[in-house]
């Protein structure tokens, strides 16, 4: 059987097509714009040694340290922050504090506690703003407001162990506070 050159070009396109070849005729096709917005600031800074936080440890103390009252401030230490390499922008910033509190308390939670991990229990740790003022767990406050210029600046916040219920025993301690910075 004879078959001429326009059956078989017919046969060849039908067999392209149905084995998945492009095809271009009649393809629809789609559009659309993506928009990226952003903002570059001059008024931050470097936050000195703390790209994986801070970490401070509190001296060990005896529980005989806190005698019979709650909420005596025991082993104070100073947390200093140091703000570096400001921008030219950079007047000041505000400090939010956040963290668990111990129960019933205005201390910052031992989580070592509540874990069952060999934590010591009955003990919080107070955290102190830079003008003295105790910063109460739980509550997300504000901290006071600091102005500096684009040199920089060290906050002196301070933390202390405190008693947070009738009963002290020792064993280990371990608490999250997070300060947030917003500048200005």
């Amino acid at each position: 059987m004879k078959m001429n050159k326009m059956g078989l070009l017919s046969v060849s396109m039908l067999l392209l097509t149905a084995a998945g070849l492009p095809h271009t005729a009649g393809a629809a096709e789609d559009h659309t714009t993506v928009t990226i917005t952003g903002t570059v600031n001059d008024n931050t800074c470097t936050l000195t040694g703390a790209k994986n936080g801070l970490s401070f440890m509190l001296s060990p103390v005896s529980v005989r340290d806190f005698g019979a009252g709650a909420g005596n401030p025991v082993g104070e230490i100073d947390i200093p922050v140091v703000f570096t390499d400001c921008g030219s922008g950079t007047k000041g910033v505000t400090v939010k504090v956040t963290g668990a509190s111990a129960s019933s308390t205005t201390a910052f939670k031992n989580t070592l506690d509540a874990n069952g991990s060999g934590g010591a229990t009955g003990v919080g740790v107070n955290f102190y703003d830079t003008d003295g003022t105790q910063i109460e767990a739980g509550t997300d406050v504000t901290a006071v407001p600091q102005t500096f210029g684009s040199e920089g600046i060290t906050l002196h916040y301070k933390a202390s162990y405190t008693k947070v219920a009738d009963e002290v025993k020792a064993g280990s301690l371990s608490t999250v506070i997070t300060l947030s910075f917003t500048y200005s």
